[in-house]
């Protein structure tokens, strides 16, 4: 949530004008981690860690920036995020791995909340196929294909919906797959009816825009099942 939903496109913009752009966004992902972390806020070694992610967030981003600037592949992207994940798993090295779920007999409606499994791989998934997937689309084009692969805003909103709609539809049930080839059908009906009224790329149709985007659900969706 910090490195994409949060990171607006002014805040990236400072990232790369000014040393204190990238600490403000380091700082907005330690918050979100703090956020996450608030049924440990007790625990000094909790704090510890998120000074460590933090410290290795803003070393990572810094390093980024140096070597590629604004601009870098999809390989890179993808090592990127690894890396950030990895640094992460971490806590599975530390005395933290073995602390026990916030919950008891007299737990409220957060805390049960803050515990289920399925809503906090669900959200992740919908990061992922949304904000990650747009990014990886971008350069895969640009590197493997060879076009431009930057997009109109509304085609970005639109592949963002299009995407979440299909692994909605994927984790409900087996009856709601047939509704997948539907919604990837309403780009080409949507290309003919509003393209003279938005900024839509004549790609926008296109076969290999289509396949892209189920892709990148279908490769969500199978990653996700392995947890569910």
């Amino acid at each position: 949530m910090g490195d994409f939903i949060l990171q607006f496109d002014k805040i990236h913009a400072l990232k790369f004008k000014h040393k204190w752009g990238l600490l403000f966004h380091v700082l907005i992902v330690t918050g979100c981690l703090a956020v996450f972390c608030w049924p440990y806020r007790n625990r000094s070694d909790i704090w510890l860690f998120l000074a460590f992610i933090s410290a290795t967030h803003y070393a990572q981003d810094w390093v980024k920036i140096k070597l590629t600037g604004k601009k870098h592949g999809f390989f890179f992207f993808v090592l990127d995020q690894a890396l950030h994940i990895l640094f992460i798993s971490a806590i599975f090295l530390t005395g933290l791995r073995n602390i026990s779920a916030p919950l008891n007999e007299n737990s409220g409606f957060w805390l049960s909340l803050y515990n289920n499994d399925i809503i906090a791989l669900y959200v992740t998934a919908l990061i992922i196929v949304s904000y990650t997937a747009h990014y990886l689309i971008i350069l895969f084009k640009t590197d493997f294909l060879r076009i431009n692969g930057a997009v109109s805003l509304f085609e970005k909103r639109y592949g963002f919906l299009e995407r979440i709609l299909l692994l909605s539809a994927a984790i409900v049930g087996k009856n709601w797959l047939m509704s997948i080839p539907v919604v990837l059908m309403l780009r080409p009906l949507l290309f003919r009816t509003l393209r003279r009224h938005l900024e839509i790329s004549d790609r926008f149709a296109f076969p290999t825009e289509i396949a892209l985007s189920g892709s990148a659900v279908i490769l969500t969706g199978l990653a996700l099942g392995l947890f569910l």
